[in-house]
């Protein structure tokens, strides 16, 4: 079995530390990049680069990543240590030219925090790096791979419950950070088929938007349709719900109600 040399650049909480929030009893999967890294048997976490010292001390500790694998400058990092899998943890301020340098310096697989970058420009840079250096990318949204959303694509592929015609998700949290994952799992519910339009509503205005400039992260309600013909509707609320002839709740642990409606 082949194991993949991999790397952390930024080291705080989604890089490192975020499995300390998480409930003993409610800790079924790895949070951080890092933990991830280290409970895969075909990863080794073999460097870390941050800006702040003191941070990057305390995962390499956390980690068993020794001081002489510690950077400051990611790019000295990339080019000594050539990892196979570099993680993206930094703010999406810094996001865009990390994932470029090291698309273009060798790394074969690249796992990036949300948001994904801080403009769309920034975006398709990025992706046009990834694809003329035929890297292997993913974005932070590792609830995908979910088990409880594995009985959801059951259900779905074997028509229990009919056809399926529309997403309804009602979602706690802001625009680019929770909302992401429900994204993510409405494409995933529908066999990642393309989206053909999307319409958006902030509740709070345009206010919070100065020229290019977002001055924070916000709830925002929304729907798009898909090119199968599913509309999806994404409502700042609560828990998902998708919608068939009968429809299947699913809440946020990934658990599925079951729920008869008269027709």
């Amino acid at each position: 079995m082949t194991t993949c040399r991999a790397a952390l650049i930024g080291c705080s909480r989604m890089g490192a530390f975020i499995d300390n929030e998480m409930p003993p009893d409610n800790h079924r999967l790895p949070y951080s990049h890092g933990a991830g890294y280290t409970a895969c048997d075909r990863t080794d976490l073999i460097a870390l680069s941050d800006v702040r010292r003191g941070v990057m001390d305390q995962a390499g500790i956390r980690y068993n990543v020794p001081q002489s694998k510690h950077y400051l400058d990611y790019k000295e990092m990339i080019e000594k240590e050539k990892p196979d899998i570099v993680s993206v943890a930094t703010q999406p301020e810094q996001r865009a030219d990390i994932v470029i340098y090291a698309a273009d310096h060798g790394v074969r697989a690249i796992y990036a925090e949300k948001a994904l970058s801080a403009s769309l420009e920034e975006a398709d840079a990025m992706r046009e790096a990834i694809e003329r250096n035929k890297v292997l990318f993913n974005m932070g949204t590792n609830r995908r791979w979910h088990t409880g959303y594995d009985t959801m694509i059951e259900v779905i592929r074997n028509g229990w419950l009919g056809a399926l015609k529309t997403g309804i998700s009602h979602m706690t949290g802001t625009l680019f950070n929770t909302s992401s994952h429900i994204f993510d799992l409405l494409f995933r519910l529908n066999e990642d088929n393309p989206v053909v339009w999307a319409q958006a509503h902030l509740p709070k205005g345009d206010g919070i938007i100065d020229g290019d400039i977002l001055h924070e992260d916000p709830g925002a309600h929304g729907m798009f349709q898909f090119e199968n013909g599913v509309t999806a509707w994404c409502l700042n609320s609560g828990f998902l719900i998708f919608s068939y002839f009968l429809p299947l709740y699913l809440s946020n642990t990934g658990c599925c109600k079951w729920k008869s409606v008269a027709s």
